[in-house]
């Protein structure tokens, strides 16, 4: 077998953190008018799929991932606490 790219963990759960944000952000704009039952039905079916398809990666042993993971969780329920208001 011949790989040509590290298979580096590292890179790629930081770039699916990076696209769980920008999802995060395209449903904020875009969906300014719904409620918090349907951010959360959004979140679960689109954010949320993203960061579990790279959790095989994730790694126990590197706690930045768990930092990452948290971050895109903690930027929603923020989001839906200053939005309940």
């Amino acid at each position: 077998m011949h790989y040509e790219y590290p298979l580096d963990s590292v890179p790629i759960c930081n770039g699916f953190s990076d696209l769980a944000h920008k999802m995060l952000d395209f449903i904020f704009r875009f969906t300014k008018e719904f409620g918090s039952i349907t951010y959360k039905i959004l979140f679960c079916s689109i954010d949320r799929s993203v960061l579990e398809y790279c959790s095989p990666l994730w790694s126990p042993h590197y706690h930045i991932f768990s930092i990452l993971l948290e971050s895109v969780q903690c930027k929603f329920i923020r989001f839906l606490w200053i939005k309940s208001g």
